[in-house]
């Protein structure tokens, strides 16, 4: 009950919309409950078919860059990467 609650109140998720639209037609803890069965019904299907959940509304290639880069660019610039000049780019023929 409690991880239906923490997911209804994370924005962006599928869980969030769900949770959302079920508590306009109805009451706050019966669409609680409903979001926990959604999410025990992913979780079952997880263990299942042994593959991890993949929410369809979440970027999760654009959520490891904005995660990731500043780590990444501190990286580049302490091995001297990002202060080297450019190549000289090649004459066009």
């Amino acid at each position: 009950m409690e991880c239906a609650l923490k997911a209804a109140r994370t924005h962006g998720t599928q869980f969030h919309s769900y949770h959302r639209t079920r508590k306009a037609g109805g009451r706050y803890k019966q669409a609680t409950m409903a979001t926990a069965h959604k999410m025990l019904g992913i979780i079952y299907a997880m263990l299942r078919d042994c593959r991890p959940h993949r929410d369809s509304g979440v970027d999760y290639e654009q959520l490891l860059v904005k995660r990731n880069a500043p780590r990444w660019l501190r990286k580049l610039k302490q091995y001297g990467f990002l202060d080297q000049p450019a190549p000289p780019a090649a004459a066009v023929a």
